[in-house]
């Protein structure tokens, strides 16, 4: 059995295709909540040992010491946030290792006696190498692999059927905590190429977070008054609703009883909040990239013939009109928002559907200059390159920088082109104590992640024999990508003439 886990920030769910069946969204009653297939990202710790998650959690205990939410967040982050249980330390990544064994569990359980073969998980497209590693990492055995793939390409699968040979297409995806963009054609031949992709942090709990900040501040206190913090949860549900009310109506309104204020919002209100906040404003520049990296990719952006949307934040009409202002002449999609990446996670897995993906992230060399002695970067794979390539992608000469130089290394870069992966970013975030209760932590300085070194245990694996002199140019590496995502590397020494490494895989690309 092949089954696909869409691990959100707020909501989980899970698609399944037992053998000779097609592929299908599973309820699992235990965990989702009634007659839905959506799963609660909570994970509630009464004991260490026996962890409730799921609507068994969120159902009673979100505000019970031993919950934890938002678990992707936090790791996106690397967010040192931790809960206690007992005597022990639980942090975002334990406390979703026990969140998605519990469903891989629940899911052998319903449909036994068939064990899961495979699994697939889906993450942001903009994602960093070490959350595919982890996951990879923590849930592959030897009896099951293993697969991850970018949402919003596996938005792309779930859109299949609806997308006809020679059109283009725009697809959106806006979860609690991310969003993702993607262009795509289908040639006369039936396969989808992706011709422009990208992500950013920012969703749905954002907007819950934001509103509650100014829900705050029309009642004339801090977000971190010992009363809000007391009620926090109730506040956030309520943002939260008020934020769903405004995707059908014009206004809505909620009731704060302790803080002895009704707060009431209209769309226009709502709106300016979220351009105040570079929500609108971040999302079209995202738009905007997709759309030079498709139009330097040979596709004609007044051509794009369909929208397909996906995230329950999609449906807020302020948001909703961004795609369509810039894609006029295209017609709105109906798709399944909230279960459509799972399905397509398990079709584009399934080798019958032909996507022609492509690299989101730089990787580069990091290296020091030998003339200004500034620590310089030289791009060996550039973004949005097709994988698998045909052949070499870039290659290079290493040069000895001592005596007898036995080992040669090279340092591997991920970096992010997203514009907004330095931009600084809200100055509090809302965490949870010990106690359940809302903890605000406020932040000197936080900046995304620019780039991160991936190698930094193995950097040094070329082998010289005999050693280099100093100076001398002795390594020709060349680099390419296969279809798994793996950079591979292959190396000759130049005074022997031997191949010294051929194709070995050395990182996961994102």
């Amino acid at each position: 059995m092949r089954i696909a886990i869409d691990f959100g920030n707020t909501h989980t769910v899970v698609s399944a295709q037992p053998a000779t069946q097609p592929v299908e969204i599973l309820t699992l009653p235990e965990l989702a909540f009634p007659e839905s297939a959506l799963i609660p990202s909570v994970v509630s710790f009464p004991t260490l040992e026996r962890p409730l998650i799921g609507y068994q959690a969120a159902a009673g205990r979100l505000s019970a010491p031993g919950t934890f939410r938002w678990m992707k967040r936090y790791i996106a982050l690397n967010s040192p946030y931790h809960i206690r249980v007992g005597t022990e330390r639980v942090s975002a990544r334990d406390a979703a290792e026990r969140f998605l064994n519990g469903i891989t569990a629940a899911v052998e359980a319903r449909i036994a006696p068939e064990l899961i073969e495979e699994l697939t998980f889906t993450v942001p497209a903009d994602s960093f190498d070490d959350y595919r590693d982890w996951l990879k990492g923590a849930f592959e055995t030897p009896n099951r692999a293993v697969r991850v793939v970018d949402e919003i390409s596996a938005a792309a699968a779930a859109a299949n059927a609806a997308i006809v040979p020679g059109e283009a297409v725009f697809l959106i995806d806006i979860g609690g905590s991310t969003q993702q963009a993607l262009i795509a054609t289908r040639g006369e031949n039936g396969a989808i190429t992706v011709r422009g992709k990208s992500g950013r942090a920012g969703g749905g709990s954002d907007i819950d977070r934001w509103l509650l900040e100014e829900v705050c501040r029309r009642a004339g206190c801090a977000p971190d008054d010992p009363l809000v913090r007391l009620h926090g949860l109730t506040l956030l549900r309520a943002c939260e609703q008020l934020k769903i009310a405004l995707s059908t109506q014009e206004s809505a309104r909620m009731e704060t009883p302790f803080l002895s204020h009704e707060f009431a919002l209209d769309r226009a209100a709502l709106e300016a909040l979220l351009i105040r906040r570079d929500f609108i404003q971040g999302l079209e520049r995202m738009i905007r990239e997709v759309c030079q990296q498709a139009a330097g990719n040979g596709v004609d952006l007044s051509r794009i013939a369909k929208i397909f949307a996906f995230g329950g934040t999609t449906r807020l009409p302020m948001i909703a009109r961004i795609p369509s202002e810039v894609f006029p002449a295209a017609r709105w999609m109906d798709c399944d928002p909230m279960c459509g990446v799972a399905l397509g996670a398990l079709r584009l897995e399934d080798g019958v559907l032909s996507i022609s993906d492509v690299i989101t992230h730089e990787y580069a060399i990091r290296y020091r200059d030998g003339q200004s002695g500034e620590t310089a970067y030289r791009t060996i794979v550039p973004a949005l390159t097709p994988f698998p390539s045909a052949g070499a992608l870039s290659a290079l000469r290493l040069k000895a920088t001592r005596p007898d130089q036995r080992y040669f290394g090279l340092a591997i870069y991920e970096r992010s082109l997203n514009p907004d992966a330095d931009v600084e970013t809200d100055p509090f975030e809302i965490l949870f104590d010990e106690n359940g209760a809302v903890r605000i932590l406020r932040r000197e300085r936080s900046v995304g992640r620019a780039s991160v070194f991936l190698n930094p245990r193995a950097a040094r694996f070329i082998e010289a024999a005999p050693p280099a002199d100093r100076g001398e140019t002795r390594f020709s590496v060349a680099f390419e990508i296969d279809a798994d995502r793996f950079l591979l590397v292959s190396a000759d020494d130049l005074r022997t003439g031997r191949r010294v490494l051929d194709r070995v895989p050395v990182v996961r690309l994102a």
